[in-house]
């Protein structure tokens, strides 16, 4: 499933001086190779699942943002995450979704075969991003 964004820009503080200013470009990934870090039926229970899920029927509007599926990715992802809500670490899986779990998993029983995702590289990358496309979204219903 492509989402409507497709390119976005993010800028960030890092160890130089000078703001790091990253060009995104959405690429469709097989969601075989897709690991999540929560469960699917955690995601039921999240704020606004039910307006998201008629909404992501329609249109998905951002791509999800996905990170390479190591180890110590994984366990940065679940760090904060209700011990029954994490799904168990899935080596096989080449990417780690960060940002999407709830779309994918309304998504999937849908048959979809791949999804639009930028890959970050670092974690600041993903809160940077995340902060920008909600902004964007909230700018497109005013």
């Amino acid at each position: 499933m492509k989402s409507q964004v497709q390119k976005t820009k993010i800028a960030y503080l890092g160890r130089e001086e000078s703001p790091t200013i990253k060009e995104y470009t959405a690429v469709q990934i097989v969601v075989e190779n897709l690991a999540n870090t929560v469960t699917f039926e955690s995601r039921k229970t999240q704020l606004n699942y039910e307006s998201l899920k008629d909404s992501v029927t329609e249109r998905l509007i951002n791509p999800l943002i996905v990170i390479s599926n190591t180890l110590e990715n994984y366990e940065h992802a679940v760090e904060f995450v209700v011990p029954e809500y994490i799904e168990p670490f899935d080596p096989s899986k080449e990417w780690l979704v960060l940002m999407g779990n709830q779309r994918l998993s309304i998504l999937l029983p849908k048959g979809i075969e791949d999804i639009s995702c930028f890959i970050v590289d670092a974690w600041v990358e993903s809160v940077v991003l995340t902060k920008k496309l909600n902004w964007q979204m909230n700018e497109q219903k005013t």
